[in-house]
């Protein structure tokens, strides 16, 4: 039996030797060359992903930097329309400003003037009713001395009356 085990032994590690020489020959180089290039797909294919990482990142960047402008701009734009309102109220209030001056001054103008026509009417009036006394105390006669003491006495009081009025 000794034999039997031997020989089996030897087949089988001749077998092996030349299955792995064949192997080594025939199927190794293949091999080794599909898993090269399966390596070096995977590392390309790394590559890539590391490349569009940057792109990406570099875009987000590019896309931080175009939102900050346009956040700035939208500032901007609101800030210029502040002071445009601010402006435009400002000058709508000295227009207002301006156009009441004006109607006050027109209003003392005005009351000016009717205050004059009103003494003017006043005066006419106190000249008409100072005729009429005067025609009245003439034909009632009076004398040189009373009509100079009525006279005296009533002037004074119409002028203190067109004055205060």
């Amino acid at each position: 039996m000794g034999i039997d085990t031997f020989a089996w032994v030897a087949t089988h590690a001749i077998l092996f030797v030349t299955l792995f020489t064949l192997i080594r020959k025939y199927a190794w180089g293949p091999v080794t060359n599909l898993l090269d290039e399966r390596g070096k797909a995977i590392e390309d294919q790394f590559a890539e992903v590391e490349r569009l990482k940057e792109e990406a990142a570099g875009m987000r960047e590019d896309y931080k930097i175009k939102l900050q402008e346009a956040q700035a701009e939208a500032r901007e734009t609101v800030k210029k329309a502040q002071d445009d309102a601010v402006r435009a109220a400002e000058q709508l209030k000295a227009e207002t400003q301006t156009q009441l001056e004006k109607a006050r001054k027109e209003a003392q103008n005005q009351i000016s003037h009717e205050t004059e026509m009103a003494k003017a009417d006043l005066r006419k009036y106190v000249a008409d009713l100072s005729v009429l006394a005067a025609e009245k105390f003439l034909t009632e006669g009076l004398s040189e001395n009373q009509r100079k003491s009525l006279i005296e006495s009533t002037l004074p009081e119409v002028e203190r009356t067109i004055s205060s009025n």
